[in-house]
């Protein structure tokens, strides 16, 4: 986790004392990897819920007084 950490300290100082580039540049990238780790943070939040559905389904689940299991054909009860 080291060389992952040092990656995200350094890069932002690379790129705001590189000549030819300013401010400008450093706060695309800024706002490209906050962006970006948003949406990345919002995957892995949603992937526990998808794999929670999943296992219901799996065991069968009731909607609405009717009983879904998994099946050949989706979803549709047995």
């Amino acid at each position: 986790m080291i060389v992952p950490g040092t990656i995200a300290i350094i890069s932002p100082l690379v790129i705001g004392f590189m000549p030819g580039l300013g401010a400008e540049a450093l706060g695309g990238f800024l706002a490209g990897a906050t962006v970006s780790g948003c949406c990345w943070g919002c995957s892995r939040t949603t992937q526990g819920a998808w794999d929670n559905a999943k296992k219901s389904f799996e065991k069968g689940v009731e909607i609405n007084g009717e009983m879904y299991y998994k099946n050949l054909n989706h979803t549709k009860p047995l």
